[in-house]
């Protein structure tokens, strides 16, 4: 199998923060392709959809029947969402999006849900944006401005 390797450059105030990603390509999934698992009967209920934004990022424009839990929430094992997630199947089957492919967030959700041991997890390719721009339905306003970049 392909490999890709992302390599991210975050800025926060003076520090620079420098990671790569190692992604394989079958853990990406079209935005079509998971338009059709959302018109499914049989997968709709068993796929989840997880949206890693912050909740006010998430609240601007997400795609239907996905839920909001921070990337950070998934590594504190203190929080109550983190709790959620240990007691969610391994088998089942799991999206995770973010706002697009420069945004490392995704990739971050990705790797530690497999480190759980969940055996069916994908990154939506492109995120959120790479969603709305094939046209695809979204619920909220949908105004930020990284939709548009």
């Amino acid at each position: 199998m392909a490999l890709i390797k992302k390599i991210f450059f975050l800025s926060f105030s003076c520090y620079i923060i420098i990671f790569s990603v190692d992604s394989d390509l079958a853990s990406m999934i079209l935005p079509q392709e998971l338009m059709a698992i959302l018109n499914d009967a049989n997968d709709k209920k068993s796929c989840l959809i997880l949206n890693v934004l912050s909740p006010k990022i998430f609240s601007d424009c997400y795609i239907p029947r996905s839920i909001n839990i921070p990337v950070h929430c998934l590594l504190k094992p203190a929080h109550r969402l983190y709790k959620k997630v240990q007691a969610w199947p391994r088998d089942r089957k799991i999206v995770v999006y973010c706002a697009g492919g420069d945004c490392p967030l995704s990739y971050h959700a990705y790797e530690y849900l497999k480190k759980l041991n969940f055996q069916d997890v994908k990154i939506l390719e492109g995120g959120i944006r790479s969603w709305k721009k094939d046209g695809l339905p979204t619920i909220g306003s949908c105004r930020a401005g990284y939709l548009c970049e």
